[in-house]
Parts: structure tokens; sequence; C-alpha cells
């Protein structure tokens, strides 16, 4: 998939799941923050949604 795609879909998602409306650009920059100022925090929340895409693909 490419990055837009896949940037839609989270835009779509977190709307759905938690009511937030956020461009794709402005998460784009977010994500790139939490990747350079708060490393733990995003091999964290990165190691969680590689658990959930393969908990996904068995079911």
């Amino acid at each position: 998939m490419r990055k837009d795609k896949i940037m839609a879909s989270v835009v779509t998602a977190l709307e759905a799941k938690f009511g937030t409306k956020r461009a794709k650009d402005q998460l784009r920059k977010r994500w790139s923050d939490l990747k350079s100022r708060e490393p733990e925090q995003y091999w964290r929340i990165k190691k969680l949604l590689k658990k959930v895409s393969t908990c996904c693909v068995f079911l």
C-alpha cells in the first residue's frame, strides 16, 4: 500500500474510534515528531501496531 492510502485509512479509523478529525499532513508531522523526540514511545507504538496487524491476519 502507498503511504497516502495508509494515512487516509488511519484518518478515518481515528475519527470513527475516537472522534478526532485530523488532516493527513498533520498526522504525518506528529508521527515524525514522535520518532525524533520520543523514540522509546515510538517503538512501543510500532511494536503494538505490528502485533495487532499480525493478530488480524490469523483471524
